[in-house]
């Protein structure tokens, strides 16, 4: 037996240590789905951030241009390149231009259908993309893509067009893309983040390859996509107009293998409307805090578990004489409940036998008292009849002699509720109010001075089908207790009232007398138990009124406390059939 206990304490064991690894990697799993969709959150709010800021400066470019083309006295200049076609002087408040519209720009072209004809910086060369091909969005913005060459080298630039300023002039000021994305990393990039610019409409990257900034053009040969795997995810949620969040390997500044995340807001869902936008950051930064916290608070766990352990199995093997002490206390124990439990047991079979007995000893009394009082009765009638008119006293005696044998045989069969006969009084349509009212009216006469008595009645128009006479006798009874508990107390009050509840009437007697000890409450209902003095009660009213509400399917309850009184209540159905005989 102690090794089958031994064996299943080491199964339940383990399946509790491998619960709990189980339940710590769902939790680690759920932390870090959090963490994640934390993260992602993190950066499509940067990325809406940084949205915004380019359609700032976007908006701003355009409103410095526009102002500086009005300011700068161009429409002389342009007079003469139309005249004389020297476009000297137009170069010349091109330049002037450039100084006022900001750091951002790197220059500002003429164009006429679209030919480049004069430029703020000469020694340059620009090759205007084409006239016709610009892009509109809610900013009210045209934008081109212009190729600034020095020296062999190219650099793709976007350019803010204002097109017709003068017919048949249009100008352009060109960003310097990494001022611009420097503009953005200062103002958006935080913690280690990186932050990828996609123009799908001219293939236009700008992106931060390793400690510059890079604005390229994605030709047909362009190969970044193989080296940058966010670059493709970059390409692919712009194409399919998708926002959202993928992971992806790449590399570290020491070229390592690490693992990232990647939120893109496409510009066809963001506020510039030109640019995808997209955020990346590193996946195990945010992990792995998470792993080695895990791990050190298992390691934690299995430390404090071990030293558990080695303290239970100290105390156990040093405390076995003392654990065997308690068991035997508890062993004791237990047979001592077992013990009062049948005790108690025994003494309600012999309480219910005695009852029966006195069911029994009832009946029979009530059946010889019956016998005693029915020639007293009829005695007394037939003495009434022979009596001469004259002799009123004679006939004043008989009477009474008559009226205490009709009280005894009332008392005889009140009696006999208790032994379950059946009470002769037929069943009637009664009104609650009315028994309430009779019931107090009944008891008026053993009224002490000292107590003062209230009706509450509210079922009016409300009847029931009970036996009239049993209900009187039930609040005639507990109205008798309320006026013996209160005794000489002054200041007593008894109310008798009615109320309507579901599915019947309710009767209840309220008293603020001293109430019932919680001892006796048990017993109550018990017949001839009684807390009164010796010779002031005989223990059948509480009895009788129990048997009463049984033979009416009723309930009966008690709200009582020790030294604020009494109510009892008495809850009878609207029964249509016959009262419960049985």
């Amino acid at each position: 037996m102690k090794q089958s206990l031994r064996n299943c304490m080491i199964v339940l064991s383990l399946f509790a240590i491998l619960s709990g690894i189980a339940s710590m990697g769902m939790t680690m799993n759920q932390l870090q789905k959090t963490l994640v969709e934390k993260q992602d959150e993190n950066m499509m709010q940067l990325a809406g951030v940084t949205d915004r800021n380019i359609s700032n400066i976007l908006r701003s470019g355009l409103a410095d241009l526009r102002y500086s083309i009005r300011q700068a006295g161009i429409f002389q200049a342009e007079q003469i390149w139309r005249e004389t076609g020297n476009a000297q002087e137009l170069s010349g408040n091109l330049s002037s231009m450039l100084g006022r519209i900001g750091d951002s720009f790197i220059g500002v072209i003429a164009m006429n259908k679209g030919r480049v004809i004069a430029a703020s910086d000469e020694n340059y060369g620009y090759s205007y993309y084409d006239a016709d091909r610009f892009v509109n969005n809610e900013a009210g913005l045209d934008l081109d893509y212009v190729t600034r060459f020095q020296g062999g080298r190219a650099l793709t630039t976007l350019a803010i067009v204002v097109p017709n300023v003068s017919k048949d002039i249009s100008y352009a000021a060109m960003f310097d893309m990494r001022e611009l994305y420097r503009r953005l990393s200062d103002t958006s990039v935080e913690g280690g983040k990186k932050v990828l610019l996609l123009c799908q409409e001219y293939n236009l990257l700008i992106h931060e390859p390793g400690d510059y900034q890079e604005a390229e053009t994605m030709t047909p040969t362009f190969r970044r996509e193989a080296e940058y795997p966010e670059i493709r995810i970059l390409k692919e949620r712009e194409k399919n107009h998708r926002l959202g969040a993928d992971s992806f390997e790449g590399k570290d500044q020491n070229g390592n293998d690490i693992l990232n995340r990647m939120a893109v807001l496409p510009s066809s869902v963001n506020r510039n409307g030109i640019f995808a936008v997209a955020v990346i950051d590193s996946y195990e930064s945010t992990i792995h805090p998470i792993n080695a916290a895990v791990f050190r608070v298992g390691a934690s766990l299995f430390l404090t578990l071990f030293g558990i352990g080695l303290i239970i199995f100290i105390f156990v093997h040093l405390n076995r004489a003392e654990i065997r002490q308690k068991q035997e206390i508890e062993l004791l124990t237990l047979k001592q409940k077992e013990t009062q439990e049948l005790m108690e047991r025994t003494q309600e079979l012999a309480h219910n036998q005695r009852l029966t007995i006195i069911g029994t000893m009832t009946a029979s009394i009530a059946h010889e008292f019956n016998n005693l009082l029915t020639p007293i009765m009829g005695y007394s009638i037939m003495t009434l009849d022979k009596l001469p008119p004259e002799d009123t006293e004679s006939y004043d005696n008989v009477i009474e002699i008559y009226e205490a044998a009709r009280k005894a045989k009332a008392i005889i069969s009140r009696l006999s509720l208790l032994s379950r006969k059946t009470a002769p009084e037929e069943i009637q349509s009664c009104e609650p109010d009315r028994i309430a009212s009779n019931s107090l009216a009944s008891a008026k006469p053993m009224k002490p001075a000292n107590v003062e008595t209230t009706l509450d009645l509210n079922c009016e128009e409300m009847k029931i089908r009970a036996n009239e006479i049993e209900l009187n006798q039930l609040l005639l009874n507990l109205i008798i207790n309320s006026f013996h508990a209160i005794g000489d107390m002054e200041g007593g009050r008894v109310t008798v009232g009615t109320r309507p509840a579901a599915g019947g009437v309710e009767f209840y007697v309220r008293d603020n007398g001293p109430g019932i000890p919680k001892k006796d409450l048990p017993r109550i209902y018990d017949p001839f138990f009684t807390t009164k003095e010796s010779g002031k009660g005989t223990g059948l009213g509480l009895a009788i009124a129990a048997q009463v509400v049984q033979n009416h399917n009723g309930k009966i309850s008690i709200d009582t406390e020790e030294g604020k009184g009494c109510c009892f209540t008495v809850f009878i159905p609207e029964e249509k059939n016959k009262l419960n005989k049985n």
